[in-house]
């Protein structure tokens, strides 16, 4: 897919996100112990020959920026064409547009420099193993003007507000993209992949331009869905959606299931990340770690069970962690107990302390703070 330009949008206003997206957008939010979300769509472009992929940054850059450095875990450190880091439009944080065109309109040089003919327009919070070489081919084969990457069985809530679902025919025609709200129960929901030749891109743009409408998503296609051959391309792995913080605590405890783990990692397409070096962790006699993926470099005195351990978290004596997400370098001093959390970087919680959410609404303890 050399002929395949790769365009990771930002999201606006994700507040569902709430502390997560305080120091970072959404693209950076750390997921599974040592990845973060953009690894997703990244690893996906990459496995499918993408040379050239160009990532939006909006607010908080500062945490994506030190991620992706020059692109090389994927493979995107080139002399020609590779990674390359887009201003966004800045607009108002209040914007809740789906695809910003106007965040194309300032980035128009990059988009007419690049050579490739098409272009994959992705967000970044999409956490699945996509074959996109498979979605160009029924691209071509359905003739279609645009494609959209989409799952039928998409099995979680939606978000009624922030998912797309899509209305289509037998042959897999869109005849409406609506917020699931809005929409029916057997509607697929779109993953936020859009396929179309780059002309077509300048064409909506220029369309953009003369009626002032900025959402791709929610203002200009469904304008045009009688006029243009959109297509909705299932993908049949194991997808999800993260808008909220109950999102990204469900998404995570997905990965202790055997089947999501082999579905996302265990097979030829990798998912690549900016890996940190560090020492092997260390199970002192008293852990006991049940159902529970660590990284390296912690160190387990306690409890841990049902939970997601990033690099350097410190499980003290006596401590308990069930159903947590703990992310890099996190603190559980002794006798603490979490359950239900989600635990920024450099969090910590003292001793003898109880932290506790519930499954449909877990705490997250943002990054740096210190609970006492």
């Amino acid at each position: 897919m050399k002929d395949v330009l790769g365009i990771v949008h930002h999201l606006d206003n994700e507040h569902g996100l709430a502390d997560m997206t305080k120091h970072r957008g959404v693209a950076s939010i750390p997921f599974g112990g040592k990845y973060c979300l953009i690894d997703f769509v990244l690893s996906n472009m990459v496995n499918a020959n993408f040379n050239n992929v160009g990532v939006m940054t909006a607010f908080n850059l500062r945490s994506l920026l030190d991620h992706l450095g020059i692109g090389k875990p994927w493979g995107l450190d080139r002399k020609e064409d590779g990674l390359f880091i887009l201003p966004s439009s800045q607009n108002d944080e209040d914007n809740y547009r789906r695809v910003d065109l106007e965040d194309f309109y300032v980035n128009l040089d990059y988009l007419h420099i690049s050579k490739q003919k098409h272009v994959l327009i992705s967000g970044s919070n999409c956490v699945a193993n996509i074959d996109y070489e498979k979605m160009q081919r029924y691209h071509q084969k359905k003739q279609a003007d645009i494609t959209v990457l989409c799952k039928k069985d998409y099995g979680f809530q939606r978000d009624p507000d922030r998912d797309i679902v899509l209305e289509m025919n037998r042959d897999g025609r869109v005849l409406s993209a609506l917020p699931a709200g809005a929409g029916k129960e057997e509607d697929a929901v779109s993953l936020d992949g859009y396929l179309m030749e780059k002309q077509l891109l300048f064409k909506l743009l220029r369309i953009s331009a003369g009626t002032g409408k900025l959402d791709l998503v929610t203002e200009i296609l469904p304008e045009y869905m009688s006029q243009l051959r959109i297509y909705g391309y299932h993908h049949s792995g194991y997808a999800g959606m993260v808008h909220s913080v109950k999102d990204l605590f469900d998404r995570q405890m997905d990965l202790l299931k055997p089947e999501v783990r082999h579905d996302l990692f265990e097979h030829e397409a990798t998912i690549y990340t900016n890996l940190k070096d560090g020492p092997p962790t260390r199970y002192y006699h008293s852990a006991k770690v049940v159902n529970s993926m660590v990284d390296n470099g912690c160190q387990i005195y306690g409890h841990v069970e049902n939970s997601i351990l990033f690099q350097g978290v410190v499980v003290a004596p006596g401590a308990v962690v069930k159903n947590c997400v703990v992310t890099q370098n996190g603190n559980i001093q002794e006798d603490a107990s979490l359950e239900y959390v989600i635990m920024d970087k450099y969090a910590a919680v003292t001793k003898g302390r109880t932290v506790s959410g519930v499954s449909d609404r877990p705490l997250v303890v943002g990054k740096f703070e210190v609970v006492e």
